[in-house]
């Protein structure tokens, strides 16, 4: 008698779900065979433009790739800064790496104060 209580209580698959007559209605608008080919044809559209190495390159092409500077360097840097450090204690190679990387902030620094110049002068027209 408890197999017969198990059985009809088991789940049973409902075909008449929001889901299945969805999918019924498109199945009986487009005609299964056509479906299946406009399918099949833009799969086969994205394996070729998957393939392509044009487009696979792009991304690599469009990387910017900045030479960060060297986190000991920094540390030499702030060393140097704060005294903790002589100059005469660092090697030649560490002292010219030193200089070009204050080179480096110099520039950029003057050329952000420059975008900033230019940036006051242009409202200063536009007030005028």
């Amino acid at each position: 008698m408890r197999d017969k209580n198990v059985q009809e209580k088991s789940l049973v698959p409902v075909n008449n779900s929001i889901f299945s007559k969805i999918k019924n209605f498109f199945m009986k608008l487009f005609k299964r065979e056509e479906f299946q080919q406009y399918v099949e044809k833009n799969n086969n559209e994205v394996e070729e433009n998957i393939s392509n190495p044009i487009l696979s390159n792009f991304k690599d092409e469009i990387k910017i790739e900045e030479k960060k500077p060297n986190i000991k360097l920094l540390k030499m840097k702030n060393d140097l800064m704060f005294e903790k450090i002589i100059e005469e204690d660092l090697c030649e190679q560490e002292l010219t790496e030193l200089r070009e990387l204050l080179t480096k902030e110099i520039e950029q620094r003057n050329v952000s104060i420059n975008n900033y110049k230019n940036k006051i002068l242009n409202i200063r027209k536009k007030l005028a």
